[in-house]
C-alpha cells in the first residue's frame, strides 16, 4: 500500500486534530465523515471519495469575514455586509412584532438575550443604513448573533412544546 494513501484512520486522525486546531475558529459543533471511509478499510477503494459532514454555529453570510476590514476589502465583503444588515433589520423587525403581539411575554422568559438591543440594532441600520460601523457589526456578528440563534432555537422548542 502506498504509504501517503489515505486510510480511514488517517482521515479520522486529520479531521480530530482539524476540529481540535480551527474548531472554534469556525464554530464547528460536528466534523465527521462518512461512506466507505467510515466502514473501514475494507470497504476504501481507489475510486472512493472522502464524504465529510459538518455542523457550524458560525452563520453562512458571515463565513469569510476574519475582521472588520474584510467588510470594505472586496466586493464580496460589501455584498456580505449588505446581506448581514438585511437580515438584521428583517430579524429586528420581526422581534418587535413578537414583542408587541406577546405584550411581551415571550421574549421576557430569555433574559440572557438583550432584547432592546436586537430590536435597537434594526433601528440604527434602516435609518442610518450608509453610516454603518464595520467593527460594531463584526462585534455584533461574533458574539451576539450565535447566542441570539440558541436562544431562537430554544424558543422554537419550547413554543413547540407548548412551553
Amino acid at each position: 500500500m502506498n504509504d501517503n494513501a489515505l486510510t480511514p484512520d488517517r482521515l479520522h486522525t486529520l479531521l480530530v486534530d482539524f476540529k481540535r486546531r480551527y474548531g472554534e475558529q469556525y464554530k464547528l459543533r460536528k466534523l465527521e465523515y462518512f461512506g466507505s471511509y467510515a466502514r473501514g478499510a475494507g470497504a476504501v477503494t481507489p475510486e472512493s471519495d472522502v464524504d465529510i459532514l459538518f455542523d457550524t454555529d458560525a452563520p453562512r453570510r458571515f463565513s469569510g469575514i476574519a475582521e472588520p476590514a474584510d467588510f470594505y476589502g472586496s466586493d464580496d465583503g460589501i455584498d456580505r455586509l449588505d446581506a448581514i444588515c438585511m437580515i438584521l433589520i428583517a430579524a429586528g423587525e420581526e422581534f418587535k412584532s413578537i414583542d408587541r403581539k406577546t405584550e411581551g411575554k415571550l421574549l421576557s422568559r430569555y433574559p440572557d438575550v438583550k432584547w432592546r438591543g436586537v430590536m435597537g440594532v434594526r433601528d440604527v441600520l434602516a435609518h442610518g443604513y450608509f453610516q454603518v460601523n464595520a467593527e460594531q457589526l463584526y462585534d455584533i456578528c461574533q458574539n451576539d448573533i450565535p447566542a441570539l440563534i440558541e436562544t431562537v432555537k430554544r424558543m422554537i422548542t419550547d413554543v413547540e412544546n407548548n412551553m
